[in-house]
């Protein structure tokens, strides 16, 4: 979790994670932890879960538009069900 904490409040450089593991892992239960955490420390939290219906261009608006209300973290959802989000298209 502190590595994970590292990456999200930009001390090692990086504002990315990724979090990846077999079904059943434990991998929505770190994000929704994270996603406690961050809001406690007042950043507006986002959980969205990916999926064949949405389009990347679609949540990208409404992701840049977040920028203007400070300190945000999104919560991005099994993204290979969707494969334009997972290529970033």
């Amino acid at each position: 979790m502190d590595e994970i904490e590292a990456i999200l409040d930009g001390r090692n450089g990086e504002r990315l994670a990724l979090l990846v593991g077999n079904t059943a892992t434990g991998k929505t239960v770190i994000a929704c932890q994270l996603g406690r955490k961050f809001q406690s420390d007042r950043y507006h939290v986002f959980h969205l879960r990916l999926d064949s219906v949405i389009r990347f261009a679609d949540i990208w608006n409404d992701m840049l538009a977040t920028s203007a209300i400070g300190e945000v973290l999104f919560i991005l959802e099994d993204c290979h069900l969707n494969s334009d989000i997972a290529r970033g298209k």
